[in-house]
């Protein structure tokens, strides 16, 4: 019989982890640059498990704020007839891309506002510039979209995927001189 399905307990409230629990779960406290909670659910992935529940509490809802897909960002270009595959290593020789378009080369880098910053997620100052480089010297056209240009600017963020996906949207653009 396989095993095909993992339950990580993650409600306890970390009191031996204090002060540092106040600020996130103790789960979500980086390993060198990813939470411990990453390194659990990679290695779970990597033996075959294909299933991951998480037995939560309140106050956890960083963990499934990092694990959480861009279902509306996917659909939006998916819809749009765009060819799209979730989380992939392969391309950027193990770094991963959040979203990528093989038919295009391109990939985007959803940016959480809590994860992908210098003081919480402990991102280098140069660690999107750097997977950006690592994108370009593939051949790959990588996109950053920040979480809160998303959720606030979605209108112009769309129209700037389909302009950089080659989609016509009918709209004219024209210069007054």
């Amino acid at each position: 019989m396989k095993i095909r399905k993992a339950v990580i307990p993650v409600a306890g409230k970390g009191t031996r982890f204090l002060p540092a629990t106040k600020q996130i779960p103790k789960e979500m406290i980086p390993i060198i640059n990813l939470p411990m909670i990453h390194y659990v659910v990679e290695e779970a992935i990597l033996s075959g498990i294909e299933q991951v529940v998480f037995i939560t509490s309140s106050g956890k809802q960083a963990i499934e704020d990092y694990f959480d897909r861009k279902f509306d960002l996917e659909d939006f270009l998916i819809k749009n007839g765009i060819d799209v595959k979730q989380s992939l290593r392969k391309p950027l020789n193990g770094v991963e891309i959040d979203i990528f378009s093989h038919k295009h080369r391109i990939g985007i880098e959803y940016n959480g506002n809590l994860y992908h910053t210098e003081n919480y997620g402990r991102k280098d100052s140069n660690y999107h510039l750097n997977k950006t480089k690592i994108a370009t010297n593939n051949n790959i056209k990588l996109i950053h979209i920040f979480e809160d240009e998303w959720e606030n600017k979605r209108k112009i963020v769309e129209n700037k995927l389909l302009h950089i996906f080659h989609i016509n949207t009918g709209i004219k653009l024209h210069r007054v001189s």
